[in-house]
């Protein structure tokens, strides 16, 4: 009954960090997201009065003098802590059923036994056959380049005559 308890804290606590995760991202992805739309579409009308006056974005003054791109490949810090301690809480809570609980150990051995004996059972190709698979992949994607660049050039220089023309 002991055990039980700790793997629902365990499960809740990975729980909360999900959602954690989820809503970090969420925020992200929303806060920029309606206004580049707007942007994009051509959407762009005048603000009312109080929104123009609402304070700077919190991201604003981390990066003043950086141009828009030179931003987008800033490091975000939160992001990666929060992705890694749910890495490490999974790990947790894995390591802690393993020993917790005998059912759930007996499982996981299990299941890298059968994992060991299908990959004895596989049949690995030679080198010389991987060399030749490798080269036959490498000269069709070379041929499809080839024929995607002179389509490319073709149907751009038919727009643009038709472009002429009108």
């Amino acid at each position: 009954m002991k055990t039980s308890k700790i793997l629902a804290v365990i499960l809740a606590a990975m729980l909360m960090l999900t959602l954690l995760t989820a809503n970090v991202f969420a925020d992200e992805v929303t806060g920029e997201s309606a206004e580049t739309t707007a942007e994009v579409a051509g959407d762009v009308t005048e603000a009312p009065a109080e929104e123009t006056t609402a304070p700077a974005d919190d991201h604003d003054h981390d990066h003043e003098g950086e141009t828009e791109d030179e931003h987008d490949h800033n490091i975000n810090w939160v992001d990666i802590i929060v992705s890694a301690s749910i890495i490490v809480l999974g790990a947790a809570a894995f390591v802690i059923c393993y020993f917790a609980i005998p059912s759930f150990q007996a499982k996981v051995k299990k299941f890298i036994s059968d994992y060991k004996s299908e990959l004895k059972k596989v049949t690995w190709s030679s080198k010389e056959d991987v060399r030749r698979n490798t080269i036959t992949v490498i000269v069709v994607i070379v041929a499809l380049v080839v024929v995607i660049a002179i389509l490319d050039i073709i149907f751009s220089g038919g727009i643009e005559a038709l472009s002429h023309l009108i």
